[in-house]
């Protein structure tokens, strides 16, 4: 019978503790519900365990993390904020979000907030006439999306992880493609987070950027440039065009940007064993770059349900530099005892094609989405590395009217 009581009492802790989820409500000011605001779950030092959205009325719900955890809420619009939140807490109470009147540099009023809502299995967002317009790029725009964070150098949708990613109906395989479309000439995003049998069933989630169609014919171009400075110059500038007739539409983009960046970090270990041990590492990054990217589409639209085309992309990196200067240092009770340095450059210029041919229809009830797509990429690495190595104890050894003995320097072990 005790067995009998135990076993049940094992499986009811189990089900309470896979029950234990953390729900909140979002509001505003005028305790109105804050919809679509994107919640994220952080451990204390910032990294990231989970996401999800608010509803329409502004509730969420999400796993109670194991141990204290940082919840941080984010709408355009509104201040961000961060909050407290304890081992298997299950509630957070009404969180209330303080308006940003002012975002990239404008005034906001409500009228400009881009807006979002449901359609089917996807949640569109709007970005025609709201402050969104004026973000800079389309990868500006994904990450002030509902449901949307950057990992790194990589584009998430919370709980479904790296998604495909179209501008209309052509796929994209280089994110950096991104940064070639400018925020003024997107539409609207969809995020889809069970994208069905029309894709393959390793597909998590799909991102759909609409762009603005071009209203009147004739030939049009733009012209971008950007300049950062980080010890050196880095610049970037891009000509676009476009030539529109009736139902056809060709675009050509052509891109030369210059980049340097540098890094600098230092580690140390301590170990306390029979001796105590030091170890310090400092770390010089400097990595410097040239690309060149040419792109060129083809559109052309049969009518409202029915469109085809395709694309090029040639990306040339003709220079890419990495210098890397790693010094270490070895102490032993305090005592100097080796110290080591390497020098490291690599050099990979590098080479890809992309052409891409799309067709997107709809016949009767039937939605019909073909993308054929081939890549090419040459990428040559040549590295030199040299290194200095000294033991210095093991030097001193071998001279022979020198005695090594350990340094009297009195250390205690931490608590």
């Amino acid at each position: 019978m005790k067995h009998s009581i135990l076993i049940i009492s094992i499986l009811l802790n189990a089900l309470i503790s896979q029950a234990q989820n953390l729900t909140g409500k979002i509001t505003d000011v005028y305790e109105q519900p804050v919809a679509f605001a994107n919640i994220i779950l952080m451990e204390t030092d910032s990294t990231f365990i989970t996401g999800t959205i608010s509803d329409e009325n502004g509730i969420f719900e999400l796993i109670s993390p194991e141990k204290n955890a940082l919840l941080k809420i984010t709408y355009i619009g509104y201040t961000d904020k961060v909050i407290s939140v304890k081992p298997h807490q299950t509630e957070t109470g009404n969180i209330l979000l303080a308006e940003n009147t002012q975002l990239l540099g404008e005034i906001i009023v409500k009228g400009s907030l881009p807006t979002t809502h449901i359609k089917g299995e996807a949640m569109v967002t709007h970005i025609t006439g709201a402050i969104l317009e004026k973000a800079g790029t389309a990868e500006d725009v994904l990450v002030k999306i509902p449901g949307i964070m950057q990992k790194g150098e990589d584009i998430n949708v919370f709980g479904r992880g790296k998604p495909l990613v179209y501008i209309n109906s052509r796929e994209i395989h280089d994110l950096s493609e991104l940064n070639q479309l400018t925020s003024e000439n997107i539409r609207s995003v969809e995020v889809i987070t069970n994208p069905g049998a029309r894709y393959d069933k390793s597909v998590k989630a799909v991102i759909k950027i609409h762009t603005k169609k071009k209203a009147d014919d004739g030939f049009g171009f733009g012209d971008r440039a950007n300049i950062s400075y980080n010890d050196k110059t880095s610049y970037k500038n891009q000509l676009d065009l476009n030539y529109r007739r009736d139902k056809l539409d060709i675009a050509g983009m052509i891109s030369y940007t210059d980049k340097y960046n540098w890094r600098k970090n230092e580690a140390i270990q301590n170990t306390y064993l029979e001796n105590y041990t030091e170890q310090k590492m400092n770390t010089y990054q400097e990595i410097s770059s040239q690309q060149i990217i040419a792109n060129t589409a083809v559109n052309y639209s049969l009518n409202p349900d029915q469109s085809f085309g395709g694309n090029y992309r040639y990306s040339r990196y003709p220079n890419a530099d990495m210098d890397m200067n790693i010094g270490t240092t070895i102490y032993e009770d305090h005592a100097l005892v080796e110290r080591s340095t390497s020098l490291i450059n690599t050099e990979s210029p590098e080479t890809y094609h992309e052409a891409n041919a799309y067709y997107n229809g709809k016949v009767g009830t039937w939605n019909i989405d073909v993308n054929t797509t081939v890549l090419r990429n040459k990428e040559t690495v040549t590295g030199l590395t040299q290194e200095k190595f000294i033991r210095l104890l093991q030097a001193m050894k071998k001279i022979p009217f020198i005695r090594i003995r350990k340094p009297e320097i009195p250390f205690t072990l931490p608590k």
